[in-house]
């Protein structure tokens, strides 16, 4: 509970707008994704939320209804007042938002001092070839830029070869990646066969010779 906790509280910072509030309008979930993105976390009540967005949509999915929810929670504290609502979780609502609140207007959050705040290598899934895996990466991002260099992340995603990175760790690794909020954008956004065909080709040819 705490680790899912953890990771949607990642996601709240990971899209406050320079307002310091959170950007709801490009976090529309269409019904479809809502449902398969249920259908998913059914059929894996054992996994973390962390686990489900190693996959690119459903990650983007969650990510949304994470953002979502919140807004949910803050109509409901401009509503409560007027329903007949149980004392303790009026105080337990309050309390949620106020904390989501001091969290949006934060302009700075403070990143937690663990293993995964430090190094891209250790979002690499395969621990036995770390350094070779996050070598064929390296190289295949190279110089390369925003949206094209995201979409590289996203395939090794897809093949797990490594888990979602948070921008600082990505940035630190690649500092002309580009901004936060395009990282955010072209991780949620649709990708075509051809745009990704070629990449996922050449990941497999390389994981193949580590087997």
């Amino acid at each position: 509970m705490e680790r899912n906790i953890g990771y949607a509280l990642s996601v709240v910072k990971e899209n406050i707008n320079k307002e310091g509030k959170l950007d709801y309008e490009n976090a529309k979930l269409p019904f479809e994704e809502l449902v398969e993105l249920c259908a998913t976390m059914v059929g894996n009540q054992g996994k973390s939320f962390e686990d489900i967005a190693k996959s690119p949509k459903m990650g983007n999915a969650l990510n949304k209804m994470i953002i979502q929810g919140t807004r949910f929670f803050e109509q409901t504290q401009q509503h409560i007042d007027a329903q007949k609502v149980d004392t303790d979780i009026q105080q337990g609502i309050a309390e949620l938002i106020e904390g989501l609140n001091q969290l949006e207007i934060s302009e700075e959050p403070t990143p937690k001092k663990t293993k995964k705040d430090t190094t891209f290598d250790s979002y690499i899934i395969d621990k036995a070839h770390t350094q070779e895996i996050a070598s064929i990466i390296r190289t295949q991002v190279g110089q390369k830029k925003g949206k094209e260099a995201v979409i590289i992340i996203r395939c090794a995603m897809e093949l797990n070869m490594i888990e979602r990175p948070p921008f600082s760790a990505l940035k630190k690794e690649f500092p002309h990646i580009g901004c936060r909020s395009n990282y955010n954008k072209y991780m949620s956004q649709q990708l075509y066969d051809d745009e990704i065909n070629s990449i996922k080709a050449y990941f497999s040819s390389q994981l193949q010779k580590l087997e």
